[in-house]
């Protein structure tokens, strides 16, 4: 029996903004991005219970509690900006002062009106769906809305029928998930803290509070040299990685081991180079080498390649 590839988009109760969900032969596959690194999953359907929940969402409480706040905030800057252009104060009594005085108002009212509204959507619980993960007890918790009640109750409906169909295959079964992390470029998060540290002195305009954005600035250059002092090979290979070369990813991984066979991170990025890629026999080789001088490491890296292979043999079939 063929199965098909099925993928959805999922709204986790704990807000991380890109969260999916998919079914690759017998494995679900849960990805995620949360700050700068991407995770992904790999579950043996088999180790997944479903249940169903109710959940009081947050971030409609958060959302409430803004439309509360920033018109009050917006009104207080505009009257300030207003006064600062008048320093003798003879805004009040004109014109000017009567349509800020509805504007503020007119805000005010509208952010009480959608702070009520949302409080009252916040304390209407949404039902959830619990995907629980044994061995491990981790737990994948999403919303399920009713504009994608459709779609969830299809891919449901897809997990057990593959559950179904391994629980007839005993010797296929894998005894617990595997998964990989990577960390994206750290570029859009330094610019995100540089900005955040000099918002304090661009709106106080106190050149003192600047401290904050040198001790990013700090921390980035640490970083940066951190990095440089890695070989170039490693360097290169890892924004291989990073793109999904793996293949120039292992080119670049092997010159720098027999350049400097000593260098035992290279190992490590090798291994999982070559397991992404789907070279498995390379990834053994790999860890082999190690076995002489850190047995147990390379013992536990082969149970992970095994492991990783029979997840693989599985996402293309029934395995």
């Amino acid at each position: 029996m063929e199965l098909e590839p099925v993928y959805i988009t999922i709204h986790k109760v704990d807000n991380v903004r890109h969260a999916y969900l998919g079914l690759e032969g017998t494995i679900l596959s849960f990805d995620q991005r949360q700050a700068a690194l991407d995770s992904e999953l790999l579950i043996p359907v088999e180790l997944v219970t479903i249940s169903e929940g109710l959940r009081f969402q947050g971030q409609r409480l958060i959302v409430a509690l803004l439309c509360l706040l920033l018109p009050t905030l917006l009104s207080g800057m505009i009257w300030g900006l207003f006064s600062g252009w008048d320093p003798a104060g003879e805004i009040e009594g004109t014109i000017a002062s009567e349509i800020l005085a509805v504007l503020s108002a007119g805000m005010l009212l509208a952010g009480f009106i959608a702070f009520f509204i949302l409080l009252v959507m916040f304390f209407s619980r949404v039902k959830t769906i619990r995907l629980k993960i044994e061995p491990g007890g981790t737990t994948i918790e999403f919303y399920r809305h009713r504009k994608q009640a459709a779609e969830i109750n299809d891919f449901m409906e897809q997990l057990r029928l593959r559950q179904g169909i391994i629980s007839k295959s005993p010797a296929a079964l894998v005894p617990r998930p595997a998964g990989f992390m990577k960390e994206q470029s750290i570029i859009p998060r330094f610019a995100a803290l540089l900005w955040l540290a000099s918002l304090p002195a661009l709106l106080t305009q106190r050149i003192p509070l600047l401290f904050l954005a040198v001790g990013v600035l700090v921390w980035f250059a640490y970083r940066q040299v951190q990095y440089g002092r890695q070989p170039r090979e490693y360097r290169q290979a890892i924004r291989h990685y990073l793109r999904g070369d793996y293949n120039d990813a292992i080119c670049a991984l092997e010159g720098l081991r027999r350049r400097i066979p000593e260098y035992l991170p290279t190992y490590f990025c090798l291994a999982e180079a070559c397991v992404r890629g789907g070279r498995f026999e390379e990834a053994l080789e790999v860890a082999s080498r190690l076995a002489g001088d850190y047995p147990d490491v390379a013992h536990h890296m082969e149970a992970d390649i095994w492991l990783f292979k029979r997840i693989h043999e599985r996402r293309g079939g029934t395995g």
